[in-house]
């Protein structure tokens, strides 16, 4: 599924610490929800890296009602939005 209208952070800069299997942040922002991390879907960072973190540059300030994440599907089967 792609996810473009109203998502203030499509395409825009992404930078993460500890990329994991070459899944840069970039892939974040890329408007596709496919929760499929083993196709190169999403951004992934290595869960024991010590002080990991992932953020977008928005380019702007904006007043928001919603954040929307799609986690990726390859431990925990399930796409969680929040």
């Amino acid at each position: 599924m792609k996810l473009t209208a109203g998502n203030i952070a499509y395409n825009k800069s992404a930078e993460q610490v500890g990329t994991y299997d070459g899944l840069i942040a970039d892939l974040a922002v890329d408007g596709d929800t496919t929760p499929d991390r083993n196709n190169r879907h999403c951004a992934a960072a290595r869960s024991f890296t010590p002080g990991v973190w992932w953020e977008v540059d928005l380019g702007g300030l904006y007043t928001m009602d919603r954040i929307v994440v799609f986690n990726n599907n390859a431990y925990y089967g399930t796409t969680y939005i929040s």
